[in-house]
């Protein structure tokens, strides 16, 4: 070893999986969805909210990314933050499984934001995504 030189410790590397996807709110379809694994988050630098990143397996939302690529299984959807999202994962921790429905806007009633429009968006943890499949199942014998 050469001296002053201090030799760093090999380590395993990949490249990260594959190109992000964004989809804002505001082009989501009502009853449109995605599912999947969250996988991280990011802060959004203009709105200083979080991010969420979700791994995705199930999906019927049309996005793209910055190559105008389509959406595949496999691939990873940022969720941009807003407060119900926010709200909604306040408990979701990395590695969890989630379904994320659009539902849609409606208007707030009340507060500082009264009169605007806000997303509406609902999320199913894996227990809830499992109960709503296995109901449905049910229904089929």
């Amino acid at each position: 070893m050469v001296k002053g030189i201090i030799m760093a410790k090999k380590r395993n590397l990949t490249r990260s999986g594959g190109p992000v996807f964004f989809h804002a709110w505001g082009s989501w379809e009502e009853g449109q969805y995605a599912e999947g694994t969250l996988v991280g988050t990011s802060q959004d630098k203009k709105y200083k909210r979080t991010n969420f990143h979700l791994k995705v397996e199930d999906f019927n939302v049309d996005a793209t990314n910055q190559n105008d690529e389509p959406l595949k299984v496999g691939d990873v959807l940022v969720l941009n933050g807003c407060g119900i999202l926010d709200k909604h994962l306040a408990n979701v921790s990395k590695g969890d499984f989630i379904r994320v429905e659009y539902e849609g806007q409606a208007e707030i009633t009340g507060g500082d934001w009264e009169g605007e429009l806000a997303h509406s968006i609902a999320v199913l943890l894996e227990d809830d995504v499992n109960s709503e499949s296995s109901s449905e199942d049910d229904d089929l014998l």
